[in-house]
């Protein structure tokens, strides 16, 4: 499964999120002294570009910015579901500090968060803050598991093949969260985030597990079918997940 502290815990969080900036070219607003995520409800105009890589759109929408009335009760859900991760899973949220650089507050009409391989520390989070701090804090461990795969990819490989030829018809696999057909590469990240979110539920006696535990294991099951797909490493990632979900 993914390493959570790994390869960073020889590393300062300042220096690898500085060289993380570096590689990717696409800077994230954060606190210079600060040693934890920050939630960003205001990034300046240099860091709209971040913004717009993680929501998928060539321009922020009309009213992205939650309005200053939402902002302080919004930034106490992201709050209490930070205090939830480090409660039930330490470190997991250790890991999320030293990776994670910034949360940015935005909201798209249909859509609650997302996270791209080429803005890696930052997540886009788009929650109303009437939504309880649970809720905020699976969608929070759901993104920064895609952001740990992204990493373990980059440097370890997972996939043989670039994200055209993996979502060509052959390489086509069952999402465990969409439940429908998507490249290898992404239903992958899903069967990673299902097989997290099933243990955080478990600790959290959140919600049910059955409807995603048989999605994971029929999105296991067709990953298996289809090693070409991945390196050594990929499949020695893909055997550890399908000892945990038989």
């Amino acid at each position: 499964m993914v390493r959570y502290v790994g390869d960073f815990q020889e590393m300062t969080r300042r220096s690898f999120l500085r060289a993380l900036e570096r590689l990717q070219g696409i800077p994230l607003n954060r606190h210079a002294d600060d040693d934890d995520v920050f939630i960003d409800f205001k990034p300046a105009v240099k860091d709209h570009r971040a913004l717009r890589e993680l929501m998928a759109v060539a321009d922020l929408p009309e009213g992205w910015a939650y309005p200053p009335r939402e902002q302080l009760a919004t930034r106490r859900r992201v709050e209490e579901a930070l205090d939830v991760l480090a409660a039930v899973n330490p470190s997991a949220r250790e890991a999320m500090r030293l990776v994670v650089g910034s949360l940015l507050m935005a909201r798209l009409p249909g859509y609650e968060a997302g996270s791209r391989t080429n803005v890696i520390g930052g997540i886009w989070l788009g929650l109303p803050p009437e939504r309880p701090a649970l809720d905020f804090a699976e969608l929070i461990l759901h993104e920064f598991v895609h952001q740990c795969v992204f990493l373990e990819d980059m440097v370890h490989g997972i996939f043989f093949a670039g994200e055209r030829e993996l979502s060509e018809p052959p390489a086509l696999v069952t999402s465990a969260i969409r439940r429908t057909r998507r490249g290898y590469d992404k239903a992958f990240h899903s069967a990673i985030v299902a097989a997290t979110m099933l243990h955080f539920r478990a600790q959290t006696s959140g919600a049910p597990l059955e409807d995603l535990l048989d999605p994971l294991r029929l999105t296991v099951a067709e990953l298996v079918e289809k090693p070409q797909f991945l390196t050594g490493h990929g499949r020695e990632t893909l055997a550890e997940l399908a000892v945990l979900v038989s």
